[in-house]
């Protein structure tokens, strides 16, 4: 892979990692143009990247900051991927809402190898604390700042077959794939990135089974009272009145 078209890191990654893709060809899915990720979400996104070299004598003081370096530090073990709020709100929208917390923590799905106690040790290597005051994966950082760590352990890939709630939740990272759709594959990189930068969300489900309509109107709740507009939401309603 000398000559990658479309890779970050033109004539080789640093080190034993795969090229991370920047530039996707997505004409089989009706789009004409490539899509191309850059400037400062490119910037943000090769910062997780475990093989990142930080500037000289840089080092994390906000949280933001301090999470995407737990982010890499995730990575770093190679059996792990990044998913959720983080990617859409830090990663592609380099938002920090401090009124709704967002991004609030990190979502995670670990591989069954996953080495917790190692992930940690390099976590505090950075000078942030463990926090278990809420029960959860927490950490404070020097200045008092909390955030956690959302994990669950699953399989490796998951198959195919992954369901998510919305559009804007299907993107994931990993150490060997960079930035990739985990999800919702029939729908182009490039809308699903659109909509993130809009604050437009495509609610996939909106007509979901009696047992998971409380748990879907939350999710769309939550996502609007964020100043997302959520398409296909009074549908939901329409949909969970009729099972009532």
């Amino acid at each position: 892979m000398d000559n990658c078209v479309g890779c970050c890191h033109q004539g080789g990654p640093p080190g034993p990692l795969k090229y991370w893709n920047c530039i996707w060809d997505e004409k089989e899915l009706g789009i004409e143009r490539d899509f191309e990720i850059r400037g400062m979400e490119k910037r943000r996104l090769l910062r997780l990247r475990p093989d990142y070299k930080d500037e000289g004598g840089w080092f994390p003081t906000s949280r933001v900051e301090y999470m995407t370096i737990v982010a890499r530090e995730v990575l770093r073990d190679g059996n792990a991927e990044i998913v959720g709020g983080f990617i859409r709100d830090w990663i592609i929208r380099g938002e920090v809402d401090i009124e709704n917390g967002t991004p609030k923590d990190i979502d995670v799905r670990l591989w069954q190898n996953f080495g917790m106690k190692a992930f940690e040790k390099r976590c505090l290597s950075w000078g942030l604390k463990r926090d278990y005051s809420h029960g959860l994966f927490g950490f404070k950082t020097p200045t008092g700042e909390y955030f956690f760590i959302d994990y669950v352990f699953t399989d490796k890939g998951g198959g195919t077959n992954l369901t998510i709630d919305l559009d804007v939740n299907s993107f994931a990272v990993s150490a060997d794939k960079g930035l990739h759709k985990r999800a919702y594959h029939q729908r182009p990189i490039c809308k699903t990135y659109g909509n993130m930068k809009r604050k437009v969300a495509y609610l996939i489900e909106n007509n979901p089974p009696d047992g998971m309509c409380e748990y879907m109107k939350k999710r769309v709740e939550k996502m609007e009272k964020r100043g997302w507009r959520v398409l296909r939401a009074p549908s939901l309603q329409k949909n969970c009145g009729c099972k009532n």
